[in-house]
């Protein structure tokens, strides 16, 4: 595994699963652990990838988790009818 650059703790599961950790590491990885397991729910190459936040964006209970890479910043959710993340991305100002 890589230095670990960045990390947040949030709600990124569905209701009952408790918290977790999202982590980036140098050499480009952004990984989700659940909180009481370890197990890695979400794993993704991300060039650059190195502060994380997480925080409720949309209301709907569950934290979103922000990363920012290079001069992008990305929100990756988890919709709660779905497993898997979904990303979007936008150019930051």
């Amino acid at each position: 595994p890589g230095t670990v650059v960045g990390a947040a703790v949030g709600r990124f599961g569905p209701a009952g699963a408790g918290s977790g950790v999202a982590l980036a590491t140098r050499d480009g990885v952004v990984t989700v652990l659940a909180g009481a397991s370890g197990t890695v729910v979400f794993s993704a190459s991300w060039p650059e990838a190195g502060a994380l936040a997480a925080g409720d964006l949309d209301g709907d209970g569950l934290d979103e988790l922000v990363v920012a890479s290079g001069n992008r910043v990305s929100l990756l959710g988890v919709p709660k009818n779905l497993q898997k993340p979904q990303k979007s991305e936008s150019d930051a100002p």
